[in-house]
């Protein structure tokens, strides 16, 4: 019934807002460290260009944007994750931080009542089937429903390659600098593990 439609569109409005305002501040947070300037002026002006291009420029755009992402993500992925791999002074620090390390231990995260209660949101959220409305966009393109099957076949494929090597980098960097803190993974990561080119890759890529 009608509550019920108006219950989900207020819902997925708010989801896609904290999606974009999530998104602006990885871009403002990247142009800093990439720039060495730490003020909202980069992440206004950042936005304002891609809002515009993406209004002006369409489905079109948009398209070539996601083909540009996929290419520089598989190519920053790779070469970030055996750049820390090389920068390593003893690679058996990786096994080793996977059995000592508090945050590899199950026991550890679920043995007490406040750590259980920090996890548990973000298990129950990522457990959760969803369904973004650029999803649905890009199978409407589609010829038929063969064509999304085998999108969605490949995408799926794909994704799973990138969590993949998104986790292995973060085991990478836990063990390579273990007192880092989270808010300057970031900064660490353009600073200490790229180089130029590399770095402007890195930077479209995300």
């Amino acid at each position: 019934g009608k509550p019920v439609q108006f219950i989900a569109g207020i819902s997925g409005i708010l989801q896609s807002v904290c999606y974009t305002v999530i998104q602006f501040k990885v871009i403002g947070t990247m142009l800093s460290a990439f720039f060495g300037y730490d003020g909202p002026e980069l992440m206004i002006a950042a936005v304002t260009l891609l809002t515009l291009y993406s209004v002006y420029g369409g489905i079109k755009a948009i398209t070539f944007t996601d083909v540009v992402q996929f290419l520089a993500f598989g190519t920053v992925f790779p070469v970030l994750a055996l750049t820390i791999w090389y920068q390593l002074k003893d690679p058996a620090q990786v096994a080793k931080a996977l059995s000592t390390h508090p945050n590899f231990n199950l026991a550890h995260v679920l043995g007490s009542r406040s750590d259980l209660w920090n996890v548990l949101p973000a298990l129950c959220y990522f457990a959760s089937h969803g369904f973004a409305p650029q999803v649905f966009q890009r199978m409407v393109m589609a010829r038929n429903v063969t064509q999304v099957q085998h999108a969605m076949t490949y995408a799926s494929l794909l994704n799973i390659g990138i969590v993949l090597y998104a986790t292995w980098i973060a085991l990478l960097i836990v063990v390579d600098q273990p007192s880092l803190a989270s808010s300057d993974i970031i900064h660490h990561i353009v600073n200490q593990y790229t180089y130029p080119g590399f770095k402007g890759l890195l930077v479209v890529g995300i």
